[in-house]
């Protein structure tokens, strides 16, 4: 089977509107969906571990679930997505990560109970630098009735963003 959608594969098509992967597919290389703006849903993500530089730039998915196989997302490969409002990630260890949303409009970013915490404002968009580039500039709280993570940011210790964490 397919384990590997090359550079560029279907870049600027916009005739695609879904995507379902194998589970035999574990790496999606750099602009290998960039600019179908056609997709608007990536229901499986099958066996994928890596995804590439801008391999879904400024798709038009509403909704990203990342799958807990994933462990290392290229810079900016989702970015310039202007209708991505949510994003969840099911798995437990930090995805290696680089500016993975830029310019897109992501107001919700979810993760499981138990999720490793000490890196995760890694997957907020740095459209100001909330975060900074050094590790350990986020502190957060966690509200274990609501399962709300809000992000602060040390040296002006005002709200970033609100995070849901659930099940």
């Amino acid at each position: 089977g397919i384990t590997t959608i090359g550079n560029y594969s279907f870049t600027d098509c916009s005739s695609i509107s879904s995507l379902s992967f194998p589970s035999t597919l574990t790496s999606i290389n750099s602009y290998a969906f960039s600019g179908c703006s056609g997709i608007k849903n990536i229901n499986n993500w099958g066996s994928v571990e890596r995804i590439g530089e801008y391999a879904f730039k400024s798709i038009n998915v509403e909704t990203l679930r990342l799958s807990e196989n994933i462990t290392s997302i290229g810079k900016d490969a989702f970015s310039e997505i202007t209708t991505l409002k949510t994003v969840s990630y099911d798995g437990l260890k930090n995805p290696t990560i680089e500016n993975v949303f830029t310019n897109s409009k992501v107001t919700e970013v979810s993760v499981k109970i138990g999720y490793e915490n000490d890196k995760f404002c890694e997957l907020i968009p740095k459209t100001s630098e909330e975060c900074g580039e050094e590790e350990g500039n986020c502190v957060y709280e966690y509200n274990h009735n609501s399962k709300i993570l809000t992000f602060t940011e040390k040296r002006i210790g005002a709200p970033i963003k609100e995070i849901t964490s659930s099940n």
